[in-house]
C-alpha cells in the first residue's frame, strides 16, 4: 500500500510539474501571439497611411497635369486666334495638343494602375484585418476553454 501510495504520489507531482509547465509555455504563447498582433495592426497602420500619401500625391500630380494641360490649351487658342496663320504654326500647334494628350492618357493609365493597387491592397488589408479578428476570437475561446 506505501509503495503504491508513493507511485500515486511521485505521479500525480509530475502531472502538478506538467501542468505549470504548460501554463507558463501558454503565457509565453499568449504573450508572443499577443505582440505580433499588435505589430501586425501597427504595419497595417503604416501600410495605409504609405498609401494614402502616395494617392494623395498622385492626385496633387493629376491636378497639376490638368491645369497645366488646360493652360497649354488656352494658350493655343489664344495664339490661333492672335495669329490666323495657317499651315506650319497650325502643324506645330497639332503636334503639341496630340504629345499633351498623348501624355494625359498615359497619366491617366498611371492613375488607374495605382488605383487598382490601392483596391488590392485595400483588400489584403480587409483580409489582415480579417484575420487578426479570426485570432482574437480563437484566442478568446481558448482562454474561455480554460
Amino acid at each position: 500500500l506505501q509503495s503504491q501510495f508513493s507511485v500515486l504520489y511521485n505521479e500525480a507531482m509530475q502531472l502538478k510539474t506538467q501542468l505549470e509547465e504548460n501554463r507558463a509555455q501558454l503565457s509565453v504563447s499568449k504573450n508572443a501571439h499577443m505582440r505580433q498582433i499588435e505589430q501586425m495592426e501597427s504595419e497595417e497602420l503604416l501600410a495605409q497611411k504609405k498609401l494614402r500619401t502616395e494617392v494623395i500625391q498622385l492626385e496633387d500630380m493629376l491636378a497639376q497635369v490638368r491645369k497645366e494641360y488646360e493652360m497649354l490649351r488656352i494658350e493655343f487658342e489664344q495664339n490661333l486666334a492672335a495669329n490666323e496663320q495657317t499651315g506650319p504654326i497650325n502643324k506645330e500647334m497639332r503636334n503639341l495638343i496630340t504629345s499633351l494628350q498623348t501624355h494625359n492618357l498615359q497619366l491617366k493609365a498611371e492613375v488607374a494602375r495605382y488605383k487598382r493597387k490601392f483596391r488590392e491592397k485595400e483588400v489584403e488589408t480587409a483580409k489582415l484585418r480579417k484575420e487578426c479578428d479570426e485570432l482574437r476570437v480563437a484566442e478568446i475561446k481558448a482562454l474561455q476553454a480554460k
